[in-house]
């Protein structure tokens, strides 16, 4: 199969495998998107779906990013009826306990949190102004996809788009219609973009897979 601007997948590729191939651990998405990041020299980022920012932690603490915006609505409700106890029902809540997480890199201008859909959040930028972006929000057929489509112009070429929970299954936190949890559906939606616009797409992981592909 035939790529865009071969050379910059070919390079992309030969630092993430040197990565992953360097220590186990590696594959982690704590280190490897962070090793990622700086290794690419990528400089601006962004994360959909932040919840109380514990990945948004790693992000900022473990790489070189300038700029982080983390997008997150947080709704009331969501996943708490998934994992009763897991997911505090309260919205402002799970938000202060992001800014809480994140505070000295609020503080010294690193880093932006915004209340709103990544779809919504999406307007607010340029488009190819964002170096990475790691979608880890709304994980239903339709959530993910206004995700990757609204995201996919704002990535500079040669910077990387990715996310969480590579997989298809139930229990997707977003409440249907008639009451009960829409299924995830990452990884249809993921495959079929890939092969729809002509990126190639990786997982990377241990129990739960991220999935990437370079904008090329």
């Amino acid at each position: 199969m035939e790529y865009r601007n071969i050379e910059i997948l070919e390079e992309i590729e030969s630092v993430a495998k040197n990565i992953c191939e360097e220590k186990r651990s590696n594959h982690h998405r704590d280190r490897f998107f962070p090793m990622l990041i700086d290794r690419l020299g990528l400089k601006t980022g962004v994360e959909i779906g932040v919840d109380k920012a514990g990945f948004s932690n790693h992000l900022l603490s473990k790489s070189s990013l300038e700029k982080f915006y983390g997008v997150d609505p947080w709704i009331n409700d969501f996943g708490s009826d998934h994992k009763p106890g897991y997911y505090d029902p309260e919205g402002d809540n799970r938000m202060f306990q992001a800014e809480t997480e994140i505070k000295t890199f609020i503080e010294s201008g690193r880093a932006k949190l915004i209340r709103a859909t990544g779809a919504v959040a999406a307007t607010m930028f340029e488009d190819e102004s964002i170096d990475f972006i790691y979608i880890d929000g709304d994980h239903s057929l339709e959530g993910i996809a206004a995700d990757i489509y609204a995201w996919t112009p704002k990535i500079v070429t040669g910077g990387i788009i990715s996310g969480h929970d590579y997989k298809d299954g139930p229990g997707s936190g977003i409440t249907g219609y008639f009451g009960k949890q829409l299924p995830y559906a990452v990884k249809t939606v993921v495959d079929y973009f890939c092969e729809r616009y002509g990126f190639k797409n990786h997982a990377v992981g241990g129990r739960i897979l991220s999935w990437w592909f370079a904008k090329i």
